[in-house]
């Protein structure tokens, strides 16, 4: 039985500022929202409440990119942490609200063309201790995201100098996929999402619960659908809104880890899965009297610092990847042929190449080849971000799909290469993947 996906419909509210609490101070804003502005290098604390009107501006080095700044509250100061990469390193600076520097960290470094297309800084508690969490993607100069790298820093402001940030727990780690266990979901999404160079999430057990709402609503009345209506047998309002804000499915498996994988597979349901803005998701499976699984994953918000950082293109099948499959035939909503109807696209086709760009960035143009072991150029349906023209546009984000023509054959090493035009400047990006048996 082929996997039934429909679309998603996301409903977010935007938020601008990361609020902190308030804490009354003559000369710095002990209460402030956080303003990171990437092209001028700074983090500036802007009072609010009682402080309101004062403002601290920090200046970060020239270069400095992927800057993202967290509150990190003890004793009941509101410290700054600031995470940032410049050429051949990542740096976590700590500092008072008043503008002074009290420590700094040199978190990784890089040789070569090594890269890291992906980090984050997250302010977390663990054993009543306050940390800040730095994760990031180490990429090979062979642009294969190989090793994720997890460091968490205990803050400890009676100290001195760097001791003020002090390593509480470092691992490094090579991506690889998990152990097969159907019921881990969470550790596929992020296995996907490491290997593709994005951060990991967690999960949120409140979405969950939501998500659970929405799946047993669907369950009893033996349909795949977002929305949810109040007459019907058990609607509420929380699973409603899980409906309408999240990626869902109904097939025959009862294991977890299929609808992520099955996710993956699609092109408008994969997307989303990749956003590195994306916070912690809801999951869900509901199994039904008609032998019939219901699945939910629900993002309910995200991080709106990350959403403002220009991130490398993401790549899926990623750099490297094997056993992609042959032969791809999906009853996704709405339909990535629709597009190309008139050029006679049906299934089976092969798999669904995409590149995903920031979304604050032009794609004007791009050509796109696949070329398998032999150097044959393959032919198949290539779709760009912004065209009117696609009936499914607004659900096509800012990315690059391509879908060969023919499914592809087993065991064999493809080569996907993306030329054209990015913000007006001439753009490149190589890689290959193998098909699996």
């Amino acid at each position: 039985m082929t996997p039934r996906l429909y679309w998603l419909s996301i409903f977010l509210t935007p938020v601008f500022w990361l609020g902190l609490a308030s804490q009354a101070d003559a000369s710095y804003p002990a209460s402030y929202n956080i303003s990171v502005d990437q092209s001028a290098q700074s983090v500036t604390l802007l009072g609010k409440g009682d402080d309101s009107g004062k403002s601290t501006v920090i200046s970060l080095p020239s270069r400095a990119k992927k800057i993202q700044g967290r509150k990190l509250r003890v004793a009941g100061v509101n410290y700054l942490g600031v995470l940032y990469q410049k050429k051949r390193g990542v740096y976590l600076r700590f500092y008072h609200p008043n503008g002074n520097k009290l420590a700094q960290r040199t978190v990784a470094t890089r040789k070569g063309d090594q890269a890291f297309p992906a980090i984050r800084l997250d302010s977390v508690v663990i054993s009543d201790r306050r940390m800040a969490k730095v994760t990031l993607i180490k990429q090979t100069s062979a642009g294969i995201n190989k090793r994720f790298i997890s460091k968490r820093y205990q803050v400890k402001p009676k100290k001195t100098g760097n001791k003020q940030l002090a390593v509480y727990k470092s691992k490094s780690e090579v991506i690889t996929a998990p152990t097969f266990n159907g019921d881990n979901w969470l550790a596929m999404l992020n296995y996907y999402r490491k290997a593709s160079g994005v951060t990991p999430v967690s999960e949120d057990v409140n979405l969950s619960a939501d998500c659970q709402l929405h799946n047993s609503y669907m369950e009893l009345n033996s349909e795949l659908t977002h929305y949810e209506t109040d007459d019907k047998p058990g609607y509420s309002e929380d699973g409603a809104r899980a409906g309408i804000s999240s990626v869902l499915t109904s097939w025959w498996s009862t294991e977890k880890r299929d609808a992520v994988s099955g996710w993956f597979v699609t092109l408008y349901h994969r997307l989303p899965l990749l956003d590195p803005a994306i916070d912690a998701p809801g999951f869900d499976d509901e199994f039904n009297r008609n032998a019939v699984s219901y699945y939910c994953l629900y993002f309910a918000t995200y991080d709106t610092q990350l959403s403002g950082i220009d991130h490398e293109p993401i790549a899926f099948p990623f750099p490297g990847m094997t056993d992609v499959e042959t032969s791809l035939t999906i009853n996704e909503s709405p339909d990535p042929l629709e597009p190309h109807l008139d050029e006679g696209a049906e299934w089976p086709t092969g798999p669904i190449i995409t590149l995903q760009f920031y979304n604050g960035e032009n794609v004007s143009s791009m050509s796109v080849s696949l070329i398998d072991s032999n150097g044959v150029n393959l032919t198949g349906y290539k779709q760009l971000p912004g065209d009117s023209d696609n009936p499914n546009n607004a659900v096509q984000g800012n990315a690059v799909s391509f879908i060969p023509k023919n499914p592809l054959n087993t065991n064999t090493l493809y080569t996907v290469r993306m030329t054209g035009d990015v913000d007006a400047t001439s753009f490149n990006k190589t890689w290959s993947f193998t098909t699996g048996s």
